[in-house]
């Protein structure tokens, strides 16, 4: 299954369209493609270079769907090269996967704990599940050197790409990075039913340019608060919306009736209304939402029907939020769970409209 020999060859059509679509906003490239089919380096040159900003250092984590009818596995591990990031790229066979990126004092071995040599004045761990071999036991990534995954000789950020175990579920990999540098992480759907996860180090810390200034003086500590409106309006809790924006994420939720009341906070962990039971939320982070009124109207019919109330909105891509939840609406009072990142710093505040109708928003930001 192994290639020794250097393939370059033209990129087709639908592979240029991903391509793009994956470069950030302001920078487009032309990638090329050279190693082998094990460890491909992909090189890109870019056109301008206006470099994004906003990325932090703190720990990132998310999931993404796929079908569990296919079987899941690690396939291989890529770099490449940006005008203002390198690039880390891992293939999963099966479109499930879920990860965990954060700098460490030291990268261990799976199973042994032994500690992982890395070049570079940082490292970063990189914990990706599925495993690197099928269920049936059979190895679905051969390094040719696990100590050197991928050749990344004359990379700006990147020192040293090191395997560090597949063991229970999941692998481990040590990154070996110049300096704690800031970073993002997001997946990325195909060929067919893979996917990948895609892990950028900027090359430097980059100030937020004038045009994308971002709000200042959030914090992370409860807010609660309330909207008057027509008492003779039975109030009803009607939608929940997700937005990207270049400083935050934002949840909205939407009120039939003008009347509403809130109060949000970061919690060790979201209950179900009524049963108490811990609701599952991806990230770093747990945001509680209590709103009143209820989703449901004077008669207790329901006046909002989620198709999924694990994932009230796709936020597949999403800088800061790695899920919304239900958690149920009991007595008046609808709860919401909201996987964040990290534990970063927030705002709420409420709008009027439309008619007669308010929204609560929810803003929470890329970083510190």
């Amino acid at each position: 299954m192994k290639t020794t020999n250097t393939i370059r060859r033209p990129i087709r059509t639908a592979l240029a369209v991903l391509a793009v679509a994956a470069v950030p906003v302001g920078a487009v490239a032309v990638p090329t493609f050279a190693g082998t089919a094990s460890s491909a380096t992909i090189r890109t040159a870019a056109t301008t270079t206006a470099c994004p900003s906003g990325w932090g250092s703190l720990p990132e984590s998310g999931h993404r769907a796929g079908n569990l009818l296919y079987d899941r596995s690690l396939s291989n591990v890529r770099a490449g090269r940006h005008a203002c990031f390198d690039r880390l790229v891992i293939d999963i066979r099966g479109g499930s996967l879920s990860y965990d990126v954060r700098y460490v004092k030291a990268v261990s071995m799976d199973g042994s704990g032994a500690p992982v040599p890395l070049r570079g004045g940082a490292k970063l761990q990189v914990i990706v599940r599925p495993p690197d071999y099928t269920p049936a036991g059979q190895t679905s990534y051969w390094p040719a050197n696990r100590r050197e995954l991928v050749n990344v000789t004359d990379y700006r950020t990147l020192r040293q790409v090191a395997h560090a175990g597949s063991f229970e579920g999941q692998t481990t990999l040590g990154v070996g990075v110049r300096a704690r540098l800031p970073f993002r992480t997001f997946t990325l759907a195909g060929p067919g039913n893979d996917s990948r996860i895609v892990i950028d180090i900027a090359h430097r810390w980059t100030a937020s340019p004038a045009t994308t200034a971002c709000p200042s003086g959030w914090g992370s500590l409860p807010e609660a608060g309330r909207r008057s409106g027509t008492a003779a309006s039975y109030g009803a809790l009607t939608n929940v919306r997700a937005g990207r924006h270049a400083c935050f994420d934002r949840v909205v939720v939407d009120v039939r009736g003008g009347y509403l009341s809130y109060d949000v906070r970061y919690v060790p962990v979201v209950s179900m209304d009524g049963s108490g039971d811990p609701v599952p939320l991806r990230g770093g982070a747990k945001l509680q939402i209590i709103v009143t009124p209820p989703d449901y109207d004077a008669d207790y019919q329901s006046t909002y029907r989620p198709a999924n109330r694990r994932e009230l909105v796709n936020v597949t891509g999403f800088r800061t939020l790695r899920q919304v939840a239900h958690a149920g609406s009991f007595e008046g009072q609808t709860t919401l769970g909201v996987g964040v990142r990290a534990r970063l710093p927030f705002r709420t505040f409420t709008l009027a409209g439309p008619g007669s109708n308010s929204r609560l928003v929810i803003d929470i930001a890329h970083h510190w």
